[in-house]
């Protein structure tokens, strides 16, 4: 962790964040200027922050004894983060969620980065993630980087060997 770290109750101004505090869903964790923090979550999972940047713990649940109990559920409200999955999306891909303004990323055994800019942009460094919103669904592989306009538009790659499917 380095520079302006903090989190607290959604909706709600955060404290100073520790090394090695827990977290607890319902979370929101801010970074400031020149500040990252790196959220490691108890099935291996990490989320990078980056500076600037507004992300709030949704849900997270993990029991390693029970995969039907598994959950992630995160938002990026603004700024960009660089997330590599853990056992969970490894044991139920369902179960793990990144929801943007734009679209809702679902996550396939996979590192990626996220930046919200308007548009989004998306790159995938390993494995693959699914951009689904209100136009439809895209899958994004490893080396794709895609972008989101609104929440009302499709996901576009920049190659164009990935595949669309419209709900």
């Amino acid at each position: 962790m380095k520079g302006d770290v903090r989190a607290g109750p959604a909706g709600q101004p955060g404290a100073a964040v520790a090394v090695d505090q827990r977290l607890n869903p319902g979370t929101a964790v801010t970074t400031g200027a020149d500040a990252q923090v790196i959220l490691r979550f108890d099935d291996g999972q990490q989320v990078v922050l980056s500076q600037n940047t507004e992300f709030r713990i949704v849900d997270f649940r993990y029991d390693a004894s029970d995969p039907k109990m598994d959950r992630t559920v995160f938002d990026l409200l603004k700024g960009a983060l660089r997330m590599a999955s853990g056992a969970i999306a490894g044991r139920n891909r369902q179960a793990v969620a990144l929801r943007t303004p734009q679209a809702t990323i679902g996550i396939r055994g996979t590192d990626f980065m996220v930046a919200l800019v308007n548009p989004a942009y998306i790159s995938v460094l390993q494995g693959a993630v699914s951009v689904t919103n209100a136009a439809g669904t895209v899958a994004l592989g490893a080396g794709t980087f895609g972008s989101v306009a609104t929440s009302a538009a499709l996901a576009a790659s920049n190659r164009s060997s990935s595949s669309t499917t419209h709900h």
